[in-house]
């Protein structure tokens, strides 16, 4: 099976009050159940098993959802930089021949390496950077593919790009300031990213399809 890591998250609904003192009894358990969703570690040495499929945010607790070889797939961001994973998939392409221990040893190598374009984390827990996004479909693994520059607003991940503009209006208003524009987006379903058109003009836009637009700058809104 593949379980891939999510921090600040968790499943709700427990499948039992079982606790378990390690990840891979907990893994163990889970992969023996068919109603087994997922595995939550809610404290040092504790982890119980998911029977949920609504994910929400808890910051005490990090889940690991039961994922088979179905692709799967989010976004988050860490250091301004936005990334997305990628299960069941490897990257290819090595960027510096060393292995991290940890993800986010992995993430702050990446982030400060310009030829860093992901970085893979093998069956065995492992992470290696990479030097291409080409990725290939491999149970246990997961891919980490390195975007552009982020920021977290109003509840919702901005993800930046400069030179491009988005397709679409959400709304004929627009607005002062980025955070004007992304405050106003955030409450609105039908907006998915903002442009900056020109100085204190800022544009609602009902489509994340970017187009290359000399002199813009817009930023698409990722989930919660």
């Amino acid at each position: 099976k593949q379980w891939y890591q999510r921090r600040v998250r968790d499943y709700g609904g427990w499948l039992s009050s079982t606790q378990y003192k390690t990840y891979t009894l907990a893994l163990k358990a889970c992969s023996s159940n068919t109603k087994c969703t997922g595995v939550t570690k809610i404290g040092t040495g504790k982890f119980k098993l998911n029977s949920g499929s609504t994910v929400s945010a808890n910051s005490k607790y990090t889940l690991y959802p039961r994922g088979g070889l179905s692709d799967s797939k989010y976004y988050f961001s860490y250091a301004n930089t936005v990334f997305s994973a990628h299960a069941p998939y490897a990257m290819s392409g090595k960027v510096d021949g060393k292995t991290y221990t940890t993800r986010t040893a992995a993430l702050d190598a990446c982030v400060q390496a310009t030829k860093c374009l992901g970085f893979t984390q093998s069956s065995n827990k492992k992470f290696t950077l990479n030097s291409s996004k080409t990725k290939t479909k491999t149970a246990g693994n997961v891919a980490y593919v390195k975007h552009g520059r982020a920021m977290v607003s109003n509840g919702y991940m901005w993800q930046e790009f400069s030179g491009t503009a988005l397709k679409g209006t959400a709304t004929t208003t627009t607005y002062k300031t980025f955070a004007l524009a992304a405050k106003a987006c955030a409450s609105n379903s039908a907006c998915k990213g903002v442009t900056y058109v020109s100085a204190k003009k800022f544009q609602l836009n009902s489509s994340k399809t970017r187009v290359t637009t000399k002199g813009k700058i817009c930023w698409v809104k990722r989930g919660k």
